[in-house]
């Protein structure tokens, strides 16, 4: 399982790093490695894995495949932040898709669900994609209220990270107020 969770791993890293084609074979390897040991945590996180690798290419319809089976499988483990986390990007996936109420809707219950928990971190990256399909939706003042709560909550977080998020934020505030 060690395998798998560090191909797992390496692939998020070559995602980041736009190195698609790598990222894609390296996580369908963790994935093959997780299904033969019957590993559905480490299968669950490979899948998550190729459902935000296929997002970032834009295939949306390969991401939202791998992305529901991980939502399964995440639930079958009893990883509820797991789950969360293939919500929101399903959310981001039918935002691609142009069906944006199902994205309002996945971004809706993944924040709930990082609320409940307590992850900040996870709520405030949630609720800033959740701010830009409700803008998508007209829904300005309703974006605009979820989007602050974003910037709060990242205010907490120190780091090149958390700023790069702030202002991507801020720059989806200005865009939208004009």
């Amino acid at each position: 399982m060690e395998q798998a969770e560090a191909l797992t791993l390496l692939a998020a890293v070559h995602r980041q790093a736009g190195r698609f084609t790598l990222a894609e074979q390296t996580a369908e390897r963790a994935l093959a490695i997780a299904g033969e040991a019957d590993g559905t945590l480490f299968e669950s996180l490979a899948l998550l894995e190729l459902g935000r690798i296929t997002l970032a290419q834009e295939k949306g319809i390969d991401a939202l495949g791998h992305l529901q089976q991980a939502a399964i499988l995440f639930q079958r483990v009893g990883r509820p932040d797991l789950q969360a986390a293939a919500w929101d990007a399903t959310g981001q996936v039918c935002l691609l898709l142009g069906r944006v109420e199902d994205a309002v809707a996945f971004h809706q219950q993944a924040s709930a669900a990082f609320r409940g928990r307590g992850d900040r971190c996870s709520l405030a990256l949630s609720l800033a994609h959740l701010a830009v399909a409700l803008t998508q939706q007209e829904l300005l003042d309703e974006a605009r209220e979820h989007r602050r709560e974003a910037l709060r909550l990242l205010e907490a977080f120190p780091g090149s990270i958390a700023e790069a998020r702030r202002s991507e934020i801020e720059a989806q505030a200005r865009a939208s107020d004009s």
